[in-house]
């Protein structure tokens, strides 16, 4: 009886030893997977704009005149579209235009009788 029991733990042993030794050759033939390699996005390249030749009108000489576009946006009228005009001068009448004083068309919170601004003389001015 003792010789099969120890028989019995012998094979045990022995079936322990030979798993271990399977998975020994297990991990060896599994390869290591290979990391792939991340792809570098290309950068998209930019066109390039293609410079507009601007149109001239020659005086009376021929010498090429410059232009400045002036935009103004219309104020809303009655069946007119809401859109920005231009209106187109040469460089004499841009610089030879009369000179308009800029405040002219803004009301000055300064001088206006609804008081505001920081002076409170011309408010009392006009309450007086």
């Amino acid at each position: 009886m003792r010789l099969q029991v120890g028989l019995l733990t012998a094979n045990k042993h022995e079936r322990r030893r030979r798993r271990k030794r399977e998975k020994k050759k297990k991990k060896k033939k599994k390869k290591k997977k290979k990391k792939k390699k991340k792809k570098k996005k290309k950068k998209k390249k930019k066109k390039k704009k293609k410079k507009k030749k601007k149109k001239t009108r020659e005086d009376e000489e021929g010498a090429p005149l410059k232009f400045f576009a002036i935009r103004q946006k219309p104020r809303g009228g009655e069946g007119e579209k809401k859109s920005s005009v231009v209106f187109i001068r040469t460089a004499d009448e841009q610089h030879g235009a009369e000179e308009r004083d800029p405040w002219s068309s803004v009301s000055c919170p300064h001088s206006s009788p609804v008081g505001g601004g920081n002076a409170p003389t011309s408010w009392f001015a006009s309450r007086q």
